[in-house]
This record gives structure tokens, sequence and C-alpha cells, in this order.
């Protein structure tokens, strides 16, 4: 019988090991391709040796460790999150859903359960998009739709996305080839902590997810001409803020 209970702590202490890596002391601040960044991606790839996973980081910096399966012609199961952060983030947000597949892969090979399928675990190097305003650098890797275009995209340093991934010792040359092809995928899955209140509300400790909130910024212009709070009657106003 498995103790639950004790794999559960062993990945919280994972999740506060890696929380303890950050670029300040105020939360947890680990953004694409710095110094912090790069020690908690080091910190997670030795985990996924230590158990016995076939583990790389790829040319835009993705850990990577994969259970490989002996039957022929097995297509890939994917696990993953990410590992960067926001600026002062909490803790669970990426880490928790990489730490659990982890737990997961080490519990199969602990029982010498054989797939007939590749289980790749993957830990994205960015999902948030903070340095460069661009999300989803990771995953769009590994799911073959990068842009070329935005190896071009500067820091607040003027330092390029090629140059950060070639100092992260990643090779934005080889991209494309990092990715799993259309026809070999099995299925993806990702834990996710809710970032809302209504599970803890209704005391349900997991549920799976149908739909998500998505996002659409459009940039609008307003002019107009500022006049006298008091004595500027509305129909003569031309306010930007009014839209008139």
């Amino acid at each position: 019988m498995e103790n639950f209970i004790a794999r559960a702590e062993k990945t919280l202490a994972r999740i506060h090991e890696l929380a303890a890596i950050s670029e300040d002391a105020d939360g947890v601040t680990r953004t694409f391709g710095t110094p912090a960044f790069l020690r908690g991606s080091a910190l997670v790839q030795s985990w996924f040796e230590q158990a016995g996973l076939r583990t790389r980081l790829d040319s835009i910096g993705n850990v990577r460790g994969r259970l490989v399966s002996q039957h022929p012609g097995a297509k890939t199961f994917v696990i993953a999150s990410h590992i960067d952060t926001v600026v002062n983030a909490g803790r669970f947000d990426g880490p928790l859903g990489v730490l659990l597949g982890l737990d997961l892969l080490e519990s199969l090979r602990a029982r010498n359960v054989e797939l007939p399928f590749h289980v790749e675990l993957i830990a994205f190097s960015d999902e948030e998009g903070v340095r460069f305003h661009t999300t989803y650098l990771g995953s769009k890797v590994v799911a073959g739709s990068f842009d070329q275009s935005l190896l071009t995209k500067t820091d607040a340093a003027g330092i390029s996305l090629t140059d950060a991934i070639h100092t992260m010792g990643g090779n934005a040359a080889t991209l494309a080839a990092d990715a799993i092809p259309a026809d070999q995928w099995l299925g993806y899955f990702e834990a996710h902590i809710e970032q809302g209140p209504v599970l803890w509300e209704r005391n349900i400790p997991v549920a799976l997810v149908t739909a998500i909130a998505g996002q659409r910024r459009v940039e609008l212009t307003f002019k107009g001409m500022a006049g006298h709070a008091g004595t500027v009657p509305m129909h003569m106003r031309q306010d930007a803020l009014a839209g008139t």
C-alpha cells in the first residue's frame, strides 16, 4: 500500500524548496532566463534525473523528462506546467503541476509499471511572458507553433530573446527540432491551482476544467480637450474620458 500522505508531503517540500529560489525576497519572482530562473531550472532537472527519467534541457530552456515505453509505435502523453513566475508570485502557480507529475512518474517507476505510450514530463521555461511580453514560449516550441519573429523581441535592458536563449545554453536555431510531431501526440494533462475561491467555498478538493477565461487586448486612443470642471457645461465639453 502506497503512503499517499508521505508522497503529498514530499511534493509540498519540493514546492517550498523551489519557492526559496527567487530574484528577491518579496514573494517568488523567477522570470524567464534570469539567474534565479536558471537555479530553479537546475533543481527541477536534478529531481527529474533522480527519478530515473530520460532528462534533457531543450533549446528554449524547457526541462523535459521522459518515461520511455518499450511498445513499438508508442505515442507521447505530455504532463506539464511552468516554472517561471510573474513578479511577486505565489509558490503553487506552475510548480504544482510539474511536481505532481513528477510524483506520478516516480510512483510508476517504483512499481515497475509498463505503459503502452511514452510519458513526457515538461517544466515549461516561459508561460507568464513577463520578461519579453511573449507568453507561452516554452509550450509553443513543444507544440511546433513558435513564431520566429519573436526572437527579435527585447527586454527592458535591450537584450534580445535570441541572446537570452543562448545565455541560458539554448539554441534559437534548433527550436523547431524540439517540437513533438502532431501525429505523435497522445494527449496532454496539466494540474493547476484554481486561483479562485469556488472550490474552497464549496469544499471540493479537485475538479475538471471545462472552460477557461480568455484574454483579448485592444488598444484604444481617445482624443479630446480638457475643460474646467466647474464652468464648462456637459453639452459643450469635449473630454477624452467622455469619448466626445
